[in-house]
């Protein structure tokens, strides 16, 4: 799970911001066709823009990630 992700047009964009750190919606993102353009900072996988059923607002690496490290992190699956 991450809360940020880079846009191809609007850079870098924020899942906790209420607007997404650029002055867009969250609607701009989840759920649109075609999708958004989103990929991970880290690894440069495409991802997706998701809500928990409690409400929370992230982003999640699109199926086929490869193994990435976040600074400070071992090895994992995703970012």
């Amino acid at each position: 799970m991450a809360f940020r992700a880079v846009h191809a047009q609007w850079g870098t964009v924020f899942a906790h911001l209420p607007d997404l750190g650029c002055g867009r919606a969250w609607d701009q993102v989840r759920k649109v066709r075609p999708p958004a353009p989103l990929t991970c900072d880290e690894c440069r996988h495409p991802m997706h823009a998701k809500r928990s059923p409690g409400g929370l607002q992230f982003f999640a690496h699109a199926p086929g990630a490869r193994n990435a490290r976040s600074p400070g992190r071992p090895w994992r699956t995703t970012c």
